[in-house]
């Protein structure tokens, strides 16, 4: 019997520690002040795409980065980022890519070829 009501002592603990502490747990509406959380797994090495090899780098890039071309998530076909289209030269050994005209920066500026 001791050891029956030990197991669900050590249970009954065990799920009281994994309850979260958190204001915002299980609710619908987003808190007021403006925090972006964001559950990774694992601190990320690094924000600079050549200097990451990792998924935790790579899902947080990839999250405020829009590349090229991205893919479908069902097909896994490739669809425009933020070339609208695409065309291979040259037996697919050079590639243009066209970008949209309203591509822009975060401070405003319109994404050019240059870039």
């Amino acid at each position: 019997m001791k050891k029956v009501t030990f197991s669900l002592l050590i249970l009954a603990l065990l799920a009281v520690s994994c309850m979260s502490s958190s204001s915002y747990f299980g609710k619908t509406e987003p808190p007021s002040e403006q925090v972006f959380r964001y559950w990774n797994a694992a601190e990320p090495r690094s924000f600079d795409p050549h200097k990451t090899a990792g998924v935790p780098e790579f899902n947080i890039i990839t999250s405020y980065l829009e590349p090229l071309t991205t893919y479908n998530p069902k097909t896994l076909d490739p669809q425009p980022g933020v070339a609208e289209r695409w065309e291979a030269l040259d037996q697919a050994k050079r590639w243009i890519f066209h970008l949209r005209k309203n591509s822009k920066w975060t401070d405003g500026k319109v994404v050019t070829a240059h870039d």
